[in-house]
């Protein structure tokens, strides 16, 4: 019984699934609008790391979720992280999900 009401469940699950496939998923209103620029990103143990991050790049801390600091940047992201490398910073990350990267 347990094994029939599972595969049911899975059924049902998968075809929800598939039948979303090619459907527009309706934006939330809970969804996160990046400003055009670049974001990065770095992990960070506390809020106060990376805002001191920020402060140390010049950058824009935008997020601090979960120990994931994002930042917010107009510049030459490249350079940006090469600098921070040849001065021992902590070392960013180029979102390249970010629909703005060119």
């Amino acid at each position: 019984m347990k094994r029939k009401m599972m595969k049911k469940t899975a059924a049902a699950v998968l075809s929800l699934l598939l039948g979303s496939c090619g459907k527009e998923i309706p934006a939330s209103e809970d969804a996160v609008h990046v400003k055009e620029g670049r974001e990065l990103f770095c992990l960070s143990e506390t809020l106060s790391e990376a805002e001191e991050t920020a402060s140390l790049y010049g950058i824009e801390l935008v997020d601090f979720s979960d120990g994931v600091a994002v930042f917010h940047y107009e510049g030459d992201a490249a350079a940006l992280i090469e600098t921070g490398k040849q001065n021992g910073w902590k070392q960013l990350s180029l979102n390249t999900d970010d629909t703005t990267v060119k």
